[in-house]
């Protein structure tokens, strides 16, 4: 959920884009992102992780989207 979170608001992926990078349905993302909301909302420690995962994952989504501009 996190990854999707960061690929949607971060580096501005279409749930089908992002479906198709982690083999879930783009329906199924749209789903997920609604239950982390509420799970951001009790658990606040959770930016903490989100934080570090996009830095982890900065190199790596940057890679990709710079793919899906140039197709």
């Amino acid at each position: 959920m996190m990854v999707a979170d960061i690929a949607y608001s971060e580096f501005l992926f279409t749930y089908n884009e992002i479906g198709k990078i982690l083999k879930r349905s783009h329906s199924t993302l749209i789903k997920n992102t609604v239950s982390y909301s509420s799970d951001l909302r009790a658990m606040p420690e959770l930016r903490v992780i989100r934080k570090k995962v996009l830095h982890n994952a900065h190199d790596y989504l940057q890679s990709i989207y710079y793919m899906y501009i140039c197709d």
